[in-house]
């Protein structure tokens, strides 16, 4: 994996000075003090963290009703395609 890109949704800790918020504004600046294990194995493979992804709040597991791709702090979640 030596050189690939990688995003990574927010609720993925990284031990770096990037934000993991969950998506949630009540947890914005949150920083987590290592890595989670999948971003270990990712950088010592090589892959370069470009940053995080914006996800449903919480990853849709606060509330049933909850809107699909809602994000208090980033907003509507987006395809890169999505024309709007």
């Amino acid at each position: 994996m030596a050189g690939v890109p990688i995003l990574l949704k927010d609720n993925i800790a990284t031990g770096d000075e990037q934000p993991t918020t969950a998506g949630s504004l009540a947890l914005e600046g949150a920083r987590a003090r290592d890595d989670a294990t999948i971003v270990k194995l990712l950088r010592s493979a090589g892959a370069v963290i470009l940053g995080k992804a914006n996800l449903t709040e919480f990853a849709n597991m606060l509330a049933i009703d909850m809107p699909s791709g809602y994000s208090s702090l980033g907003g509507q979640v987006r395809t890169p395609t999505h024309q709007g």
